[in-house]
């Protein structure tokens, strides 16, 4: 697996652990349809329960993740490492596609849930092995 995979794997593993910690439910990771990928797809009101009973949905969370490997968070601030300008209108042109083929997949109505597109972003330190996470829980498309 070439180096950015990897990163770009870890970087979601520590924001699945992030938003677990923040009370959500992951539904699914890496939902792939043609010209398009959703990272994350979480819940804060859903549970086992509702999804084998086919209950409605109370919220969707749409989540994209992107990952940076840093030398110094003291740079996290500056423009040039900024990996929120990585998602160009293109690429969230194609979140929104993404979001759209899934609720048709599983046959959701946009109407009967409440849809929320966030971001998180990585950093990691390739020096002291640790990283920070951006959360953007009102991230627009």
């Amino acid at each position: 697996m070439a180096e950015h995979n990897e990163i770009g794997k870890l970087g979601e593993e520590l924001a699945v652990k992030y938003l677990k910690n923040k009370d959500f439910s992951i539904i699914e990771r890496n939902f792939h349809v043609k010209g398009g990928e959703i990272d994350i797809i979480a819940s804060k009101n859903f549970n086992e329960r509702q999804k084998y009973l086919h209950v409605k949905l109370q919220n969707l969370a749409f989540i994209e993740v992107k990952t940076k490997k840093i030398a110094s968070f003291e740079k996290i601030n500056d423009f040039a490492y900024s990996p929120e300008n990585n998602l160009t209108k293109t690429k969230r042109q194609r979140i929104l596609k993404a979001i759209k083929h899934y609720l048709s997949f599983r046959k959701i109505s946009e109407g009967e849930i409440d849809i929320k597109v966030m971001a998180i972003i990585v950093f990691l330190n390739v020096n002291t092995k640790q990283a920070k996470i951006r959360f953007y829980e009102e991230f627009i498309l």
